[in-house]
């Protein structure tokens, strides 16, 4: 009994000192800590020193700890400060198993703040960022933390990664969250996020309102500290706003108003910046001199090479608007030698690409402008070196400028090669077929192809052993721009040159290894590669009967590159308005399209992605459908690799049990909604199963699970369900499976994108399934992209709200074409030939018909596997033969 008593005892004791300790004292000491820490760190190291002799209870450990890394911080130990802050999470996971405290949240946020501003290693501050915002989501903590606070940080990071809907989303999840009370720095660094996403987002007025709702806050606080630093920073970005929405009066007036308070205070950065955009304001103005009198204050406050290379930038822009190219020539050519890029394109700053490429493009512009023959060759040219330095910007992701936002705004520039293109006599044109190709195949190509691949696995049959050496290949370049970016600030110049060489010579490492790759393994070069091909290649491969169109749209022009086995040509349409657009000869170069034509292949850019060519008019007011199969094609998304899949999966509902649907079904806040009757997707999927095998998996059997279970694997893929279009976060479009009270059954496109398809065609006979958000240069970001993503070859989709009846009859009778050995564009072709023959001329309207398209590469239902059955059964009765005649022997000796 002794034996037991005592260690009771002592535990006893050992809670009753844990209860001493955690005392008003403590609390009072760590709220002291936090007042002085600034002001007085002597007395702010004694009390750390006090309470780090006391055995502290696991929880009061952790925020000692904590404190202990703040102090570090303050003494610019920050390796130390990381360690602490570590150790915390540790404690509180392991040892104080107490998973669920929101303490856990708070140092994850605090590592993730010290991984940005510190070291400056965002890849590993995101992933704490998401770690913090996991903790909060899995034990429901929003409510008794300070969640919006951190929820806020994580936006930030992610708009600076490039992604302003998914930076919106956390926003406004931080803004639903957010206290009444609370600092107002806390306030103003919110409305100042929200700015920012609303600019990018492109939603100018909206940005403008919070920052106007902070200029109220700073006047209310009375703070002269916020006066001085932060006043003149709202006035900056108002400026910056009304610049780009071209009310330059009111640009210049906030500009002015930031000077002013500017002028009295150390801040060389913002008064280049302020007089520069006064220059550029002045040059918008046509007001030569005013805009040359602010580029020459804005020198005085010049910090190094690059700042010097944008003043040389300005000013040609400047010389250029007022048609003095000559000029404009002579200071791009100066901005370029002050950014080391004369030379070979490989040889370029890794860190200056993207200046590099603005000047390019607007040196390809000053050229245009000279109006001659030569000039128009250097025009295109300055264009071409703009798709090699975007292809080595590939490579350069993990720099602080999205790659995404940097090849988004170089696109623009690609035009004035492709206009000078156009200047040329015919015969000289030929020359640069393959220039123009690439021209406008790969500013789409590089466009987002980063952002697909990382929301999908990688598919390919690249053995392991390469893949790890890749990854080692990475990790070389990603190590050494971690050294830089966390040493930067004690290296010398020399120190410095010779780590961004080395990364440099990193990055061309992996191109090296990444083209032998796909020597070796042509079957994945798609994964890994943009627009491999040659013109020539493209054009020997096309069959007699087929045509190419693709589309690169700009603000006026619209250029169209034709290709067909006999003829190359490029076009230019002027002022096309897309939402009246009815007649094929505005977007089809149709003189060019020869008798033999049958099959045209589409290529579409921008809001053409969004229109069904289907439904345009020839001149003889026929459908252009009526004349030609047609298929289309997305430059930017990766396809899988060759199918050998066989069978098939078919899904349909009609959704007759239980319309009603709760709030958050569709994630993302949504609120509850009713669906109505599909009265023909259960027969639909039925009949489809009967022509193409498989079994249809209907009412409330259906499942999501059931899909994700059983979609890999397969060749055919038939969904005939409701679905359901998320502009704002198309991520978030998805299929709506019958209502399940005990799991998800939500099919969201991300959902999708985690898939290893490699199918031959998914048919989503469902409404909106092609339609969503798009940019030009980009394939919508739609549920059907996501399916080709996870690498179906071929999507059969709808780009608006399907019509139950003539989507069925057109489907099957798809099929049934299908079946006969027809390809699927020929097949889809023929049904909807099939349809308007037999149509009403109510009918005959394309609402009823047109919004099926196909999207793929074009192909054939595979043919099945011969039955092993019947040989079985053969083999099995020989057999049996054979023993008989053999027992009969027996018998007969």
């Amino acid at each position: 009994m002794i034996r037991i008593s005592i260690p009771i005892v002592c535990f006893l004791f050992t809670l009753s000192l844990h209860a001493q300790i955690d005392s008003v004292e403590f609390e009072n000491d760590l709220e002291t800590f936090q007042s002085i820490i600034y002001d007085d760190t002597t007395q702010a190291k004694l009390i750390i020193e006090k309470w780090s002799n006391e055995s502290l209870p696991c929880g009061l450990r952790t925020r000692l700890n904590n404190k202990k890394a703040v102090y570090a911080q303050f003494r610019k130990e920050n390796d130390k400060a990381l360690q602490l802050y570590k150790d915390s999470t540790l404690y509180l996971q392991r040892e104080c198993l107490a998973k669920e405290d929101p303490d856990i949240a708070n140092t994850y946020f605090n590592i993730a703040v010290l991984y940005w501003y510190r070291f400056g290693n965002k890849e590993e501050a995101n992933k704490y960022y998401l770690n913090c915002l996991e903790h909060l989501e899995k034990y429901s903590l929003y409510t008794n933390t300070s969640a919006d606070y951190y929820i806020t940080f994580i936006a930030r990071s992610i708009l600076e990664g490039g992604d302003p809907e998914k930076a919106y989303y956390y926003w406004n999840l931080a803004k639903t969250l957010q206290k009444d009370s609370g600092d107002v720095r806390d306030k103003i660094s919110y409305n100042e996020l929200g700015a920012n996403i609303f600019r990018v987002l492109g939603d100018l007025d909206l940005a403008n309102t919070y920052l106007q709702n902070n200029l109220v806050l700073i006047e209310e606080s009375g703070n002269s500290d916020l006066k001085k630093y932060n006043l003149p920073l709202q006035y900056y970005n108002l400026a910056y706003n009304n610049y780009l929405a071209e009310n330059l009066d009111d640009a210049k007036k906030y500009i002015l108003k930031a000077d002013l308070i500017w002028k009295d205070t150390d801040q060389k950065q913002r008064l280049f910046s302020s007089n520069n955009i006064l220059a550029i304001i002045a040059a918008k103005n046509k007001d030569e001199s005013a805009a040359f009198h602010y580029f020459d204050k804005a020198i005085k406050y010049i910090d190094g090479n690059k700042q010097s290379a944008f003043i040389a930038e300005n000013r040609g822009d400047l010389y250029s608007d007022i048609g003095k190219y000559e000029n404009a020539i002579d200071e791009y050519n100066a901005a370029l030698k002050l950014l080391n890029a004369e030379g070979s394109i490989n040889q370029i700053d890794i860190f200056n690409l993207d200046p590099v490429v603005q000047v390019k493009g607007a040196l390809a512009k000053s050229y245009y402008g000279l109006n001659s023959e030569e000039s128009y060759v250097k025009a295109i040219q300055a264009t071409a070196s703009l798709d090699s330095l975007n292809a080595l910007s590939i490579n350069k992701s993990w720099l602080d400028q999205s790659i995404l936002l940097a090849i988004g705004k170089s696109r623009d520039h690609y035009k004035w090669g492709l206009k000078a293109l156009m200047k040329l006599p015919e015969t000289k044109r030929k020359q640069y077929w393959q220039t123009a190709y690439k021209l406008i195949s790969n500013p789409k190509a590089y466009l987002l192809k980063e952002e697909i691949s990382r929301n999908r696995k990688l598919i390919t049959t690249v053995p392991d052993s390469l893949l790890v050496s890749r990854k080692e290949l990475e990790a070389k370049k990603n190590e050494t721009a971690k050294f830089l970016a966390k040493h930067k600030d004690r290296l010398g110049p020399d120190s410095i040159s010779m780590l961004e060489a080395n990364i440099l010579n990193n990055i061309r490492e992996i191109e090296a290894f990444d083209k032998s790759l796909h020597i070796q393994y042509p079957e994945v070069s798609n994964d890994r590669s943009i627009s491999n091909v040659s013109i020539m290649e493209l054009q020997s491969t096309l069959p007699e009967d087929h045509l190419l169109l693709e589309y690169s749209v700009y603000e006026k022009s619209i250029f169209v590159l034709l290709i067909s086995k006999n003829e190359i040509s490029l076009h230019e349409k002027f002022n096309i308005n897309l939402d009246e657009l009815t007649l094929a000869e505005d977007i089809i170069p149709l003189t060019s399209v020869g008798d033999e034509i049958k099959t045209i292949c589409i290529i579409p850019d921008g809001k053409l992605t969004q229109i069904p060519y289907e439904q345009l008019l020839t001149k003889e007011g026929r459908f252009l459908i009526e004349d030609y199969n047609l298929y289309y094609q997305y430059h930017n998304v990766e396809k899988g690799s060759s199918n050998k899949q066989f069978g098939s999966l078919v899904m349909g509902h009609d959704y007759v049990d239980a319309n009603t649907y709760p709030a958050n079904y569709l994630r993302s806040g949504a609120p509850s909604f009713t669906l109505g009757t599909l009265s023909n997707a259960l027969q639909e999927a039925n009949q489809v199963s009967q022509l193409i095998g498989g079994k249809a998996i209907e009412k409330t059997a259906i499942t999501k699970k059931d899909f994700l279970s059983l979609a890999e694997g397969k060749s055919t893929i038939h969904l005939a369900l409701h679905g359901m279009l998320n502009n704002q976060f198309p991520d978030q479009s998805g299929l709506i499976f019958p209502f399940n009270e005990i799991e998800d059954n939500y099919l969201s496109a991300n959902d999708v994108y985690q898939l290893n398809l490699n199918n031959n065609l998914t048919v989503l006979s469902s409404c909106h399934s092609g339609e969503g958000s798009f940019k030009i240069g980009d394939a919508p970001r739609s549920l059907a992209r996501s399916f080709l993503a996870a690498g179906s070859k071929n999507v059969l989709l709808s780009l608006w709200a399907a019509p139950d009846a003539s989507t069925k009859k057109i489907l099957i009778d798809f099929y049934q074409e299908a079946i006969k050995g027809n390809s699927f564009s020929v097949a889809l072709s023929n049904a909807k030939r099939n349809y308007l023959r037999t149509a009403s001329p109510s009918q005959r309207k394309p609402e009823n018909w047109a919004h099926l398209i196909l999207v793929g590469q074009d192909g054939f239902l595979p043919t099945e596997k011969p039955s092993f059955l019947i040989p079985a059964l053969l083999s099995l009765f020989l057999v049996l033969i054979l023993f008989l005649l053999k027992r009969r022997q027996k018998k007969e000796a």
